[in-house]
């Protein structure tokens, strides 16, 4: 029986729509070999860019159109990124049925990856599961509350890292709430590996 290779996910994104809206950065955390890469991405829809993601992700509009030399060396098309990131994950031998992704509301990040991917008429090479084999930080939070009867009300990434005191990083950007959430699970596991130990 093959082992899971998990992956730690997060995407920033132009705005909440799979289908309008597109990812502007993708981050990954392979934890078998502790690697992680990061893309960024021009978008798709160029007229569906929101004022209000902008903000939350710290992103220049001008950077994203390719306004900016900084934005085109940064930005990089769709249709070349998304085969690296393929390349980066075939790394692992695996296949999307050992490949199991991890995030904060990583239902969001799922639809946004296979939209993308759509996008470009390249699901076939989508490489991890169209049928969601995930974990998700905020619903292994929430469960744990559950069984402790708590309720702390707030539950996005910065709300959970604060609770358990773990170290914050700065907020929106793919890479450190990879860092971030992946600190949250190891998080959890500890504290399943206590509970069946004690």
């Amino acid at each position: 029986m093959s082992k899971f290779t998990v992956y730690v996910l997060d995407t920033e994104t132009t705005g909440l729509d799979p289908v309008k809206n597109d990812i502007i950065e993708i981050s990954l955390k392979r934890l078998s070999d502790n690697q992680q890469k990061t893309w960024c991405m021009k978008p798709i829809n160029l007229d569906n860019i929101e004022d209000g993601a902008l903000r939350v992700n710290g992103v220049n509009r001008d950077d994203l159109l390719w306004k900016t030399v900084a934005g085109k060396e940064k930005y990089r098309l769709v249709e070349e990124v998304l085969p690296e990131i393929e390349n980066w994950v075939a790394e692992d031998g695996g296949n999307v049925y050992t490949r199991l992704i991890v995030g904060h509301n990583i239902n969001f990040d799922h639809q946004m990856m296979m939209s993308t991917w759509k996008k470009v008429d390249a699901t076939q090479t989508y490489p991890f599961s169209t049928f969601g084999n995930m974990i998700d930080t905020k619903g292994l939070t929430l469960f744990f509350d559950w069984i402790a009867g708590e309720n702390n009300g707030k539950y996005n990434l910065g709300a959970c890292i604060k609770k358990y005191g773990l170290e914050t990083r700065k907020a929106h950007g793919a890479e450190d709430d990879v860092k971030m959430c992946e600190d949250l699970l190891m998080r959890h596991v500890g504290i399943v590996k206590k509970a069946a130990i004690g």
